[in-house]
């Protein structure tokens, strides 16, 4: 199992706009797929500086960050508006490994 970690810097003023994409998303993802969940979002704040925090655990890396990246590269539809909402250069991909170690 891996955990996912996306740390992006939103852009001044834009934190209410990404909470409306991400709800739209959300909105749209659930229509296709009944059996979808959003991630885990969080908000951080320092001083004037928000960050969202998007978590998701999966059981393989998805080959889209192996082979795009993920908020650094040209994109279309949909992932593009969300670049207009984050600070370029700012982003952080964390990919976490879950170990099963044997009690001994």
């Amino acid at each position: 199992m891996y955990k996912l970690v996306l740390i992006h810097e939103v852009l001044p003023g834009k934190l209410a706009a990404l909470k409306a994409w991400c709800q739209q998303q959300d909105q749209e993802r659930k229509e296709r797929d009944a059996s979808y969940t959003p991630p885990r979002r969080y908000i951080t704040v320092f001083g004037s500086v928000h960050q969202v925090i998007v978590e998701a655990e999966v059981e393989t890396i998805p080959a889209t960050f192996l082979e795009r990246g993920y908020a650094e590269h040209p994109a279309e539809g949909n992932q593009g508006e969300f670049l207009k909402l984050i600070v370029p250069g700012r982003s952080e991909l964390r990919v976490l490994k879950e170990l099963l170690l044997s009690a001994s």
